[in-house]
């Protein structure tokens, strides 16, 4: 929709051609109107969504045109005030993926919630630690309902991510997550059950309360920003706690997934295919957004530490 909506703004002549005729010309010229009349906003996303509209699919046979426009090299340059709290922040976090140790999750489970005064804070700190300890995206956790979950305690799934673009690609089986739930996460679901009112969702949420089609657009929209309001307010919850757990780092959703990631790989629980597998993503996605190799120098200096402590 938004593309569409983009496309009516820009006036360009070739929006009104078929698709079978449109051309790699017309594509920079959509790129060069970005930049020059849009200022460069979203140019990245409306780039790639040009490409993905044209290459469908169900559009190749009736377009044969290399679509090989470089448009990664003319991406706007965002500058930033280096005097500014905001630059200070992306210089301490940058290629530095957040997670909390072992120890931080421990602290954060016995941590007091009465503290905080935050309404359902404990239902809050569940979410999280599901998300811990599936290591699926906050949307599938949102989302997770009993047809996900084996009699063997896997976790089965098509990531919602995957899922908007699978049908496109044709590739579903290529996506499917496969993660052994521990313990931890089956006392979770225990503890919530999979109750008919929420349409056999594990948490309790409005949303979950109705019926969605997450293949249309219009309804696709509509769920997914009522799932990102509720996710706002748990990261809000999360920013208590993070002042609570003196994180030099704001403390977000996104966290408890690069935490379990980093941890497992780490402490060599699986290598790093076997996580990005049961994690729904791909070993360059592990290394280049979800895992931080800082976890295993702590881990080597702890192991050091013992070690000299029994000598």
């Amino acid at each position: 929709t938004t593309f569409r909506n983009v496309l009516k703004e820009s006036k360009l002549s070739f929006q009104y051609k078929p698709v079978s005729e449109v051309t790699n010309e017309d594509f920079e010229t959509f790129a060069t109107w970005i930049l020059e009349d849009r200022k460069g906003v979203n140019y990245i996303n409306l780039c790639k969504r040009f490409k993905a509209v044209v290459n469908r699919e169900d559009f190749k046979e009736h377009n044969k045109n290399e679509f090989n426009y470089r448009y990664q090299k003319s991406k706007p340059v965002e500058s930033i005030d280096k005097s500014t709290d905001a630059y200070i922040l992306l210089q301490r976090v940058k290629n530095n993926i957040t997670y909390l140790s072992a120890n931080q999750i421990k602290a954060f489970i016995d941590m007091d919630l009465s503290k905080f005064n935050v309404k359902n804070a404990e239902l809050y700190r569940d979410y999280c630690l599901f998300l811990y300890y599936s290591s699926a995206r906050p949307i599938d956790v949102s989302t997770f309902n009993k047809h996900r979950l084996t009699e063997e305690n896997l976790y089965v799934y098509l990531p919602q991510k995957m899922k908007r673009y699978a049908g496109i690609k044709r590739k579903e089986a290529d996506h499917i997550a496969i993660r052994p739930l521990p313990k931890e996460a089956m006392e979770i679901i225990k503890k919530y059950g999979f109750k008919k009112e929420y349409n056999y969702h594990l948490f309790p949420f409005q949303f979950n309360k109705k019926v969605w089609n997450d293949l249309d657009p219009v309804e696709y929209k509509e769920h997914y920003t009522k799932i990102t309001r509720q996710q706002d307010k748990i990261n809000k919850f999360l920013k208590l706690v993070g002042k609570e757990l003196n994180l030099t780092f704001p403390l977000k959703l996104y966290c408890f997934r690069h935490s379990i990631i980093t941890n497992s790989i780490a402490n060599r629980l699986y290598n790093i295919r076997e996580v990005a597998f049961m994690a729904g993503t791909s070993e360059k996605m592990v290394n280049t957004h979800y895992y931080n190799p800082t976890a295993s120098i702590e881990n080597i200096q702890n192991a050091t530490e013992k070690i000299a402590n029994v000598s």
